[in-house]
């Protein structure tokens, strides 16, 4: 894949999250993070999992990287990932 093949497929994905779950804004959730930032306990992991902010739903898409079995899923979940960072910083430009 070629990098325009690369940025092209991020921003298809950033279309289908807006049409999917509308404009997204939350706030960032670094302060759950703690002063070191990762690694955490797995339970504090969780917990950021289930709250709607930026650092739960980044965290969460990383991790379903990481558990990818195929190189095409593993492409697919990176995308993913790629999307929600360009998305995280939208909402922080616009604040």
């Amino acid at each position: 894949m070629s990098q325009k093949e690369v940025i092209a497929a991020i921003i298809s994905e950033r279309a289908a999250q807006d049409e999917q779950w509308g404009p997204q804004h939350h706030p960032d959730g670094l302060e759950e993070l703690g002063p070191l930032g990762p690694p955490m306990e797995a339970s504090a992991r969780r917990s950021l999992y289930y709250r709607t902010n930026w650092a739960g739903i980044l965290l969460e898409e990383v991790g379903e990287a990481l558990q990818a079995k195929t190189p095409e899923e593993l492409r697919n979940e990176l995308v993913q990932v790629a999307a929600v960072v360009v998305n995280w910083l939208e909402d922080l430009e616009k604040r």
